[in-house]
């Protein structure tokens, strides 16, 4: 079997490389959209498009000359995939047509994010995926938003962002919907999660490749090129690279080409925002946490307040106003972050008393804000809209000693 190794490349440093063990069977394939300061040949190309647009770009041009397995990775594959070497010298005879071969996208303790993307928790629950319990793979599952669902609920909010921007800049509601239909993706079931990789590393036998005609390839490509619209930054374009890196699973179709696809229906595994009851200006609830993230829509008087609290930060913001009243880098105060631990029960108390908010966690007080600060007076805590609750959330209020007191979709922030 012929395996080829495709890598794009910008600047990353690239002697990785050469601990990739030597065979016959075996070819790497450098494409540069960087300097030329590396002492490998290599195929340059213009900068555009991310790795997505390397992909489209080998896959359009050896469309009649494919490898039996082609590994596409990045310049960096081994900041994503720590044990890429390990899967590509020992493991590589044993993928499945359509092998992911990505860890994660962030390290856990990698600055500047520090922590995990995604987080630990949910990298825990994928460890089946392993080759040898020891080379890690990941694989998760997303809804229609392309908001991740399996094995729990999680929020990338940049990509949250970037998602309304597709949806006010087409007139779209599906953004799944929108992408199968552009992208003319085959074999996609809206009414079930799709899986994703993350940071386009993995391996794809010819056949799966061949599986789509080379005109789709070139229509992904068109529209990868010369659709300009902007994003939700100041003056940049939308980045449909982004798009596509949590699409190649579903383009070369991995519920067909691997044997671990599960079949998760999306009604199964859709969040829900709860409202709490409130007693005299209090709330009060309880649930188990499997990483710190809560999302609180907190009603007083004719006001809507928005609270985030976790592991980065902890905000207070009124609704519809990009002013920040509180907030707290939780990754410089070790106090806050020992008390934000993942995989445990919170008990959470949210009090309006004498014009102050407070939001306390197992009796520790993580927002103490006094509304003078804005000349506001508030009076009345009329409830607490607790966001993005699963089953294994294990959601009670502490008042009606119920699991469950009012419970709706939740929608994206």
């Amino acid at each position: 079997m012929k395996t080829e190794i495709v890598v794009a490349r910008y600047n990353e440093n690239l002697d990785w490389l050469k601990k990739i063990k030597k065979s016959k069977d075996l070819k790497i394939t450098v494409y540069n959209k960087g300097p030329n300061d590396i002492d490998i040949p290599f195929i340059q190309l213009p900068n555009v498009g991310r790795e997505s647009h390397t992909i489209l770009y080998h896959i359009i041009k050896n469309y009649d000359n494919l490898a039996d397995q082609t590994i596409f990775c990045q310049g960096d594959s081994i900041f994503h995939s720590p044990d890429f070497l390990d899967l590509v010298n020992k493991h590589r005879k044993k993928f499945e047509p359509v092998q992911p071969l990505t860890a994660f996208y962030w390290p856990d303790g990698q600055l500047p994010n520090f922590l995990s993307c995604p987080p630990l928790p949910i990298l825990e629950k994928t460890k089946d995926l392993w080759f040898d319990k020891k080379a890690r793979i990941h694989v998760e599952y997303m809804d229609n938003n392309f908001v991740t669902l399996y094995p729990y609920h999680y929020v990338e909010n940049y990509f949250i962002q970037l998602i309304n921007k597709l949806k006010s800049s087409y007139g779209i509601e599906n953004p799944l919907k929108f992408n199968v239909e552009r992208f003319r993706l085959k074999d996609v079931d809206l009414d079930y999660l799709f899986p994703i990789s993350y940071s386009a590393i993995l391996s794809v036998s010819k056949e799966a490749i061949l599986d789509n005609s080379i005109d789709f390839y070139n229509n992904i490509m068109s529209i990868l090129i010369y659709d300009i619209r902007n994003d939700f930054r100041k003056n940049k374009k939308m980045d449909h690279g982004l798009f596509l890196e949590k699409l190649w699973l579903v383009i070369f179709n991995y519920k067909k080409y691997n044997k671990n696809y599960i079949p998760l229906k999306v009604k199964d595994y859709e969040i829900k925002k709860v409202e709490t009851i409130v007693k005299d200006n209090i709330s009060s609830f309880s649930y188990f946490n499997i990483y710190c993230q809560l999302f609180l829509n907190i009603n007083i008087d004719n006001n809507t307040f928005n609270v985030f609290i976790s592991k980065y930060t902890i905000y207070l913001k009124k609704s519809g106003d990009s002013r920040t009243l509180y907030i707290i880098d939780t990754l410089l105060n070790k106090n806050i972050s020992a008390i934000l631990k993942d995989n445990s029960k919170y008990n959470v108390l949210v009090e309006l008393k004498n014009n102050t908010l407070k939001v306390i966690i197992n009796e520790n007080t993580l927002i103490d804000y006094n509304f003078d600060k804005i000349k506001f007076k508030h009076h009345t805590l009329k409830n607490v809209v607790v966001n993005d609750i699963g089953e294994y959330n294990e959601f009670i209020d502490n008042f009606s000693k119920s699991k469950v007191n009012k419970i709706s979709k939740s929608k994206n922030k």
